[in-house]
């Protein structure tokens, strides 16, 4: 299946996660565009992508994560407003809500207050340590209208 993207991230691109979102009913309006708007961390370099769970009970990678160093500056992948920022599980988590689109980066402190409009490439905060990233990444959890997607889909181009 052909795909064309417009923008400045924009590709051709055979992608079946995108048949996969479509066949989930993610692709019409506008969830349609890809998950994320831009990176979180520069130079951003994936090391583990988002592998579906069989059902919403079953293990599987439920995002994807990119190289980061505890104290790095991570950026607003997307513009949208803060929705959580603390800890869970004992790691820091912070999460930015934009319509339908929820996107959690952990570990990640931030000291923006909940609520706050962050911008496209804003910084939001620093990567930390915790969770399966144990300082070496930042994982990001994408979910539009509360179902997993891969927060990466329609960026070809990041990816290994």
């Amino acid at each position: 299946m052909q795909v064309a993207r417009s923008g400045h991230w924009g590709a051709d691109m055979r992608t079946p996660t995108l048949l996969l979102a479509l066949l989930l009913g993610l692709g019409a309006g506008p969830a349609a565009a890809s998950a994320l708007d831009g990176p979180a961390v520069q130079p951003q370099r994936v090391l583990a992508r988002f592998r579906a769970p069989d059902n919403p009970y079953a293990p599987g990678h439920r995002g994807t994560d990119v190289a980061a160093v505890p104290g790095q500056t991570v950026l607003s992948p997307l513009a949208g407003h803060i929705s959580f920022v603390g800890e869970v599980a004992g790691r820091p988590v912070t999460v930015i809500s934009a319509g339908r689109r929820r996107l959690s980066l952990e570990p990640v402190s931030s000291d923006l207050p909940l609520g706050a409009p962050v911008a496209l490439g804003q910084a939001l905060g620093r990567a930390g340590w915790g969770g399966h990233c144990a300082g070496r990444c930042v994982h990001l959890g994408m979910r539009i209208n509360g179902v997993y997607v891969d927060p990466l889909r329609g960026r070809a181009h990041l990816l290994p």
